[in-house]
């Protein structure tokens, strides 16, 4: 998928189309979230690794309005993530998904940009 960098004035464009980054460890999440989102008008780009996740948003995070990540991966979390992206300055709204608030709530801190989304939904 090609993307181009947003302007400011994109993002406040209700017209705009919304490009959003999921970051989910299981693929069945991944194509199902690609699907929803896509069919709401979303540009969707996935990825299953953390790492991968973190290298690209740090270096194109422009390209994406959201990031929405599972919190519990095998080898990095959502929150350690979050807080990569915070220390380089990546001020990207952030979405965690997880089943256990407790984890996320306790890491989060007040990080007005960022937001819990519980699972199931």
């Amino acid at each position: 998928m090609e993307m181009k960098e947003k302007s400011a004035s994109q993002g406040e464009d209700w017209d705009s189309v919304l490009t959003v980054f999921y970051l989910d460890d299981k693929v069945l999440n991944l194509k199902l979230a690609k699907r929803i989102l896509e069919n709401s008008g979303c540009e969707v780009l996935v990825e299953s690794d953390p790492q991968n996740a973190l290298k690209t948003l740090l270096s194109d995070s422009k390209l994406f309005d959201v990031f929405v990540t599972d919190n519990k991966m095998p080898k990095m979390s959502g929150t350690e993530i979050l807080g990569e992206l915070r220390r380089n300055g990546v001020n990207l709204p952030v979405v965690v998904c997880s089943g256990y608030a407790a984890d996320f709530l306790d890491n989060i801190g007040s990080d007005e940009k960022t937001t819990f989304l519980p699972k199931p939904f």
